[in-house]
């Protein structure tokens, strides 16, 4: 009772806490579930940059090229690559000679180790060259080509 000094029986106090910890899963499981919300949020990321899909013979103005998402492919495009569910997608620089040869992707290879230069990058090793097989899942990313060299 408000106001009164007489302290709660133990009974009372475990009841008043239990309502209050059932208040409180109800409310949480009325609001939006972390894990759904983050699943929400990803499948928002992925209808911005596009679902990955494979490149697909094409024109451009009509001379043939490679389409991705109807976009033609263009040699120096920023592209991402799906490799597997552990590793996800992997982001390099679209290498193509023309047509009919399939473009492939440049991946900057980089010490993260190393020590860093005056833009606070860390040295680079190398290029490492993917071909694109018929039927590689791809999709253009939203970084830039200097982003990501």
């Amino acid at each position: 009772m408000a106001g009164d000094d007489t302290p709660m029986d133990i009974n009372a106090m475990i009841r008043n806490a239990a309502r209050s910890a059932g208040r409180g899963q109800q409310q949480a499981s009325e609001g939006a579930a972390p894990v759904l919300e983050a699943q929400r949020r990803r499948a928002e990321q992925r209808s911005v940059r596009g679902e990955a899909t494979p490149l697909e013979a094409g024109d451009d103005d009509g001379a043939p090229c490679w389409v991705l998402q109807g976009n033609p492919v263009r040699d120096g495009m920023v592209m991402e690559v799906y490799t597997n569910k552990a590793n996800g997608f992997v982001r390099g620089q679209v290498v193509w000679e023309g047509w009919p040869t399939r473009p492939r992707l440049l991946v900057t290879l980089w010490n993260p180790w190393g020590g860093r230069d005056v833009d606070g990058l860390p040295p680079r090793v190398g290029h490492w060259e993917l071909d694109l097989p018929e039927g590689a899942r791809c999709r253009f990313s939203a970084a830039m080509a200097e982003e990501i060299d």
